[in-house]
């Protein structure tokens, strides 16, 4: 029996699309799986998947489970550092989870990494150097073939997903699309955001006209498939070269050009081949590109097959299911 341990807080669909991944991999692999919420629920001689270090140290403690896998969504305690806490309060939680995560990294079975550069970085952070894990960025979209439509692209039409976090760099977009729409006056702004207010209010901040609405997530793929491009704008900085947002697989299934900055190492190594899509540095630097596809007829057929490359091995499902299943077989029958 293997059990993927999944708290209140983990729940959202991106999270739940990933775990099926590795779900599909343990049950090819002759595993049965069950979803629990505590660890309580663990019997002696389970094996069990967390997705957190602090999880992974109480289902370490419990001495109950026989195999622990755990997936490395992000690097925490380099996150805490963009948390609006005290400095003594960021600097404790920092040692903390630090501890944490090198103690989930020396005494794991098995590791997910999102990314070969977060796997670099726990090496020179903590001198990680096991070969148990296996990459696999995150996503949460299959490639919509019905998105590609010749008529969508023939309108400047731009969108943002998802919420207003610092992170997010909504208001450098905002100020970016401001720039677009000065040299392409047709172009329409739509953004998707529980946070309508805070929006609007930014948007009268800088003068810029857009359309704010919010929709259920799980709607989310089929409403934007309408949508030219989309932004995904970064920092620089150790948290964003170490990621995969979804944001990028979603845009791309539904055929959406992304205009996103270039600080993603995974990004930089897989996509970079990408003929409609948008590199920017930090100062945005590269915009001209999306001003020569605006002067250039672009056909639906022509995106499928540029963005379906994508699909054949970095965002492909089965590729990573048949992967992990062959790697943890050895492991399982220990």
């Amino acid at each position: 029996m293997f059990k993927i341990i999944l708290f209140d807080g983990d729940k959202n669909d991106a999270t739940l699309f990933y775990l099926n991944i590795i779900e599909k991999a343990l049950l090819q692999a002759g595993e049965t799986v069950e979803y629990i919420e505590n660890v309580e629920e663990i019997c002696q001689g389970d094996n069990v998947l967390t997705i957190t270090p602090k999880a992974f140290w109480k289902v370490k403690m419990s001495r109950k489970a026989n195999l622990i896998f755990n997936w490395f969504q992000g690097i925490i305690p380099e996150e805490i550092t963009f948390y609006t806490y005290a400095r003594w309060k960021k600097n404790l939680m920092k040692r903390v989870y630090s501890w944490l995560e090198n103690y989930a990294l020396s005494k794991s079975d098995f590791n997910f990494f999102v990314s070969e550069k977060m796997n670099l970085h726990y090496k020179g952070k903590y001198g990680y150097d096991r070969k148990c894990h296996v990459i696999m960025p995150c996503f949460n979209q299959l490639l919509l073939k019905d998105a590609f439509a010749d008529e969508k692209y023939m309108r400047p039409s731009f969108v943002y997903t998802g919420n207003l976090s610092q992170w997010q760099c909504f208001e450098p977009m905002i100020l970016l699309y401001k720039k677009i729409k000065e040299q392409i006056p047709l172009a329409t702004l739509t953004i998707y955001t529980k946070e309508q207010e805070k929006a609007a209010s930014i948007l009268y901040k800088y003068d810029v006209k857009a359309t704010v609405k919010y929709i259920p997530y799980i709607q989310l793929a089929e409403e934007i498939k309408q949508y030219k491009y989309g932004f995904i704008l970064r920092e620089d900085n150790i948290v964003n070269n170490v990621a995969t947002p979804t944001k990028m697989n979603s845009y791309l299934a539904s055929g959406i050009i992304p205009i996103y900055t270039n600080v993603i190492d995974s990004y930089r190594d897989n996509l970079s081949h990408l003929k409609y899509a948008i590199p920017l540095d930090v100062c945005n630097s590269g915009i001209e590109k999306l001003f020569f596809l605006e002067n250039c007829k672009i056909i639906g057929r022509d995106v499928f097959d540029d963005f379906k490359t994508a699909f054949v091995r970095y965002y492909n499902r089965d590729f990573y299911i048949n992967d992990i299943s062959k790697r943890i077989e050895p492991l399982l029958k220990k």
